[in-house]
């Protein structure tokens, strides 16, 4: 919280901080948890920003997580703009037996997700940066600091666009510059 957030100190990045837990995390016990939810109010939050609502998810929707976002979303009009994030992968690599057991999980996502305006949705775990389309919605894999994908993204949301770019800091370049309408 001293190199950015609310918080940030001496030259950092005092934007608004919304972060979810990752497997790593949890490795020295349930504290970095406890602190994202003493932060925004729970494991699971959702917040406005301007026109465009967001759901943080945590490691992964698991009953409870998907029970929020129902709850969340039954609140909001089916055309407003919607971005979700948790860590674990949808799809691809390093999305097999990485879902909490036998719950169905990814596929009660997609069904309280159709219909919704999705404008992104947002993971990690794979440690690589990327897109890939997932019953239909744009996933983007923003990177990670550490193995090979040193990367973070930078998303640009409007009316009539998505702009996503992600930075690579060995390179110090910008690139994978994605563009996207709004699906209907």
């Amino acid at each position: 919280m001293r190199v950015y957030g609310p918080g940030a100190q001496d030259g950092g990045l005092r934007l608004p901080l919304f972060e979810v837990v990752g497997n790593h995390d949890k490795v020295p016990g349930p504290w970095m948890e406890e602190k994202i939810a003493s932060r925004h109010g729970g494991r699971f939050y959702a917040w406005d920003w301007d026109d465009v609502h967001f759901v943080a998810l945590g490691e992964a929707p698991d009953d409870e997580g998907l029970a929020f976002l129902q709850r969340d979303l039954s609140r909001a009009d089916m055309d407003v703009p919607l971005v979700v994030f948790f860590h674990r992968c949808l799809s691809g690599p390093w999305s097999d037996d990485n879902w909490f057991g036998d719950g169905n999980y990814r596929d009660r996502l997609a069904a309280i997700l159709e219909g919704r305006a999705v404008r992104a949705i947002f993971h990690g775990h794979h440690h690589a940066s990327g897109h890939y389309l997932w019953h239909g919605f744009d996933v983007w894999k923003p990177g990670a600091v550490k193995n090979n994908a040193h990367t973070f993204v930078v998303a640009h949301l409007t009316d009539s666009a998505s702009t996503i770019s992600y930075f690579d800091y060995d390179s110090d370049a910008w690139g994978h510059v994605y563009k996207t309408a709004p699906k209907k």
